[in-house]
């Protein structure tokens, strides 16, 4: 069996310093280890489901104007592998330039109101050009001067969007040909109609 020790000591030395004893603690710490394995392993775990499910995690240090993500976040936003930290200006050059006014005021309207939690969709462009767009949600703590930092996570929802603007132009379709065919079935009618109303006046 494999066991984890520790080991604390200090040396000691005499007259001329040169060492002469050695005293110490030998600690099994096999359980610690073994937990630490076991967290690792969850957060490996954690980040692995993030990115294949399109969801990322990160936090804003307002002040600084720095982000930490999470390799969910880094996936999503087609940012290099590994990347853990990104500026503010980053995270802007990103957003969609029809966009980042919108999400900038909203954000700016939430800390002015001092709320608790921040929410906003808005789209992204990827390095090739591909649009997604992006749930937002975050919890904002506040220091003495303002808005210190976020926590939040991002969620691609770019095939709920797609599905929603799908449904919207299957109902305008709809629309367009019931129109068209009630202007259809009124047309042939129009002469019987005006005979019709010809008779009944010279009657």
């Amino acid at each position: 069996e494999v066991r984890w020790v520790a080991f604390d000591g200090s040396i000691k030395r005499n007259s001329e310093a040169r060492p002469v004893r050695m005293l110490g603690v030998t600690r099994d710490i096999t359980d610690s280890k073994r937990a630490e394995q076991v967290i690792a392993e969850r957060n490996a775990q954690l980040a692995l489901a993030a990115k294949f499910t399109l969801v990322g995690t990160f936090t804003f240090d307002v002040a600084a104007e720095k982000m930490q993500v999470s390799p969910g976040y880094a996936a999503i936003h087609d940012l290099p592998e590994g990347t853990e930290n990104i500026s503010r200006n980053d995270w802007r050059a990103g957003v969609h330039p029809e966009d980042l006014l919108r999400v900038e005021a909203h954000f700016k309207q939430a800390v002015a109101e001092r709320r608790r939690e921040h929410y906003c969709e808005y789209r992204i462009v990827r390095s090739g050009g591909e649009i997604r767009w992006i749930d937002s949600r975050s919890f904002i703590a506040y220091d003495h001067s303002g808005a210190a930092r976020l926590v939040g996570a991002n969620i691609d929802i770019t095939q709920r969007k797609q599905t929603e603007q799908a449904l919207r132009d299957a109902d305008r379709r709809k629309d367009e040909f019931l129109a068209t065919l009630a202007h259809e079935l009124r047309n042939p009618l129009s002469p019987i109609v005006n005979g019709l109303e010809l008779v009944m006046g010279a009657g």
